[in-house]
């Protein structure tokens, strides 16, 4: 089983720890949590996040399993995603994400 990709879901301070789907760059290309655009819409079910970001958004360069719904308890935002850093390095560098 893969791990979730989280921005930092293994900080030794629990309290400091960051569970929001990540992307990062590694040799060039662009590596997205496979949490994301995971699982089929949940209609009638509350459509926000715990940021009170809209679920269902697709994220075009991640790969749809069955829909566009993230795993998990925040959805990675597509227009937050700043994919063309100009300080990304080949050695697994973070792309930025603004929340």
């Amino acid at each position: 089983m893969q791990a979730p990709g989280f921005v930092d879901g293994d900080s030794p301070n629990t309290k400091l720890r960051d569970y929001h789907l990540g992307a990062w760059t590694l040799n060039g290309a662009v590596l997205i949590s496979q949490a994301v655009d995971f699982g089929a819409p949940l209609p009638g079910v509350n459509n926000t996040d715990l940021d009170n970001h809209a679920y269902d958004q697709d994220v075009m360069i991640a790969r749809d399993f069955l829909g566009t719904h993230d795993l998990g308890c925040y959805e990675l935002q597509a227009n937050r995603i700043i994919s063309d850093r100009v300080f990304a390095e080949a050695f697994g560098d973070r792309i930025s994400l603004l929340r």
